[in-house]
């Protein structure tokens, strides 16, 4: 079974066995995003060489003793581009963290659609629609006036040439199958589509919506379905792939959860901490309503009833951003966080760098830290920002009330960060077999029942000793605190394009 996984800043492809799930080989190539004020832009054809790349070392590393059955894709969501006739991409594409759309989800999110109740009324612009007629009215003569990224993703005068606007992961699946298709699921996370997953025909109306939703792909099939066999040129290109049917992947976050075995883990809660967080529950752990994205009943399979969905925009991003601010290599920082007692002396961090997912959405806002005074190092700093992230964790979960909780991502491989995250959920935290499960998922999304087996938990995180309950309670009372600032507080509300 082949994964790949297309991340922000890498592509991973990773080969399993498809009895025991063993991980057979993988292989990795870099991508690069580009970006300065709100822009986040990635170059879609960059994307197909890279995976043509991964393919190609996967070849050499099996050395043609290995035969792919079923491959899978996972890509960020929504990072979107513009296509000509051909669907040879027009300019950049634009990525989940490009946050020009916000002029158009303002818009949308005014209409204040029934529609959008699933998404606790909420409009991101890292969501697709938006981006979609961001994409729409840029094409045109004249540039949107106050860009302040100087860039659009699209060119002036381009919409003659514009024929569709599609998902990273429809347009790949396209490039490998020839079926221009979009995902069930992410169409239901950031397209604000009913639970038909069809527009309704007044919001459509409202916000003039026809012609740009002549640009998206009709057909939607849901995550684990069979597209079709690859195009013979990509079988003949790549002899592993001769004979592997192209299963409908989906986005990263929740193959993520998959690969975790959300789907027949009843009361399982999956974590991914990744430059982003996910935290990804089934129905029956609890009532998120007005505080968690859902229920979704199309983003995974296997439950009728749906799955609860949050996050937080910056998880690892915020980490690493506090890394190169503070200088020093991360393990010299995690030395001297980790000398810091829970509360990090009493330095507080509200992880918002770019906005706010769940509970109460909110784009534009900022991070915010409270409580510096001149006796605090690089460690109590540090240490606040790992706590901070945990915290924003804790107050998304707060409805749920799952059996157990399974964490994965790259936070998840510092022992610190998951000591810190056990300590302020107050639960113990389960790592699996297959640490990086995105691509774990994407293999086998085709038979997700069987992924709890295959990525068993190898190891328990228990919380820290009682003893720092107190601080750590103190701290999180005080995070809840920033949480509840009026909105001009943190907030960039003047020129929501900079980031």
């Amino acid at each position: 079974m082949l994964g790949l996984d297309v991340g922000t800043a890498a592509l991973r492809g990773a080969l399993h066995d498809e009895r025991s799930g063993d991980l057979v080989a993988e292989a990795s190539v870099p991508l690069r995003v580009r970006g300065r004020g709100g822009a986040r832009e990635l170059d879609f054809e960059a994307v197909w060489h890279g995976l043509e790349a991964v393919l190609d070392l996967l070849d050499v590393r099996t050395a043609g003793t290995i035969a792919v059955s079923h491959m899978g894709i996972a890509t960020t969501a929504s990072t979107v581009a513009a296509f000509d006739e051909a669907l040879r991409p027009i300019g950049p594409g634009i990525t989940w963290a490009d946050h020009r759309a916000w002029r158009e989800a303002d818009e949308i999110r005014a209409t204040g659609h029934p529609v959008l109740a699933r998404h606790l009324g909420h409009v991101s612009p890292e969501w697709g629609l938006p981006k979609l007629l961001h994409l729409w009215r840029n094409a045109r003569a004249e540039p949107l006036k106050g860009d302040r990224a100087g860039t659009t993703a699209v060119g002036a005068g381009a919409r003659g040439s514009m024929r569709s606007v599609l998902e990273l992961l429809d347009w790949l699946n396209w490039k490998l199958s020839g079926r221009l298709l979009a995902n069930a699921g992410i169409r239901e996370w950031g397209w604000c589509v009913d639970e038909e997953g069809r527009w309704p025909a007044d919001l459509a109306s409202s916000l003039d919506l026809g012609e740009a939703l002549r640009l998206v792909p009709v057909e939607t099939l849901p995550t684990g379905a069979t597209i079709e066999r690859l195009r013979p040129e990509i079988e003949t290109r790549h002899p592993l792939l001769g004979g592997a049917a192209l299963t409908m992947g989906g986005m990263d976050s929740y193959l993520t959860a998959l690969g975790q075995g959300v789907v027949p883990r009843r009361g399982r809660l999956a974590a991914s901490f990744g430059s982003s967080s996910s935290f990804l529950a089934g129905a029956e752990t609890g009532d998120g309503s007005g505080h968690l994205y859902g229920p979704f009943r199309t983003i995974l399979p296997g439950r009728a009833e749906g799955y609860w969905h949050g996050g937080q925009s910056t998880a690892g991003l915020a980490v690493d951003w506090a890394g190169r601010l503070l200088g020093g290599p991360v393990t010299e920082l995690e030395r001297l966080a980790a000398t810091v007692p829970p509360g990090s002396g009493g330095v507080v961090f509200r992880e918002t760098l770019i906005d706010r997912r769940t509970p109460d959405p909110e784009a534009g806002l900022r991070g915010a830290w409270d409580g510096l005074a001149l006796a605090h190092g690089r460690g109590n700093v540090y240490r606040s920002v790992l706590e901070g992230v945990a915290f924003g964790a804790r107050l998304a979960l707060l409805p749920l009330r799952p059996r157990e909780l399974v964490a994965t991502g790259g936070l998840a491989s510092s022992p610190l960060f998951v000591g810190i995250l056990a300590d302020v959920l107050g639960r113990r935290i389960g790592l699996q077999r297959h640490a990086r499960a995105t691509a774990f998922g994407a293999a086998f999304a085709h038979e997700p029942e069987r992924a709890a087996a295959l990525n068993p938990v190898t190891r328990w995180i228990e919380p820290g000793p009682k003893t720092g309950d107190v601080a750590v309670e103190r701290a999180f009372g005080r995070y809840r605190g920033l949480h509840r600032l009026p909105r001009v507080v943190g907030a960039v509300s003047d020129d929501r394009a900079a980031a």
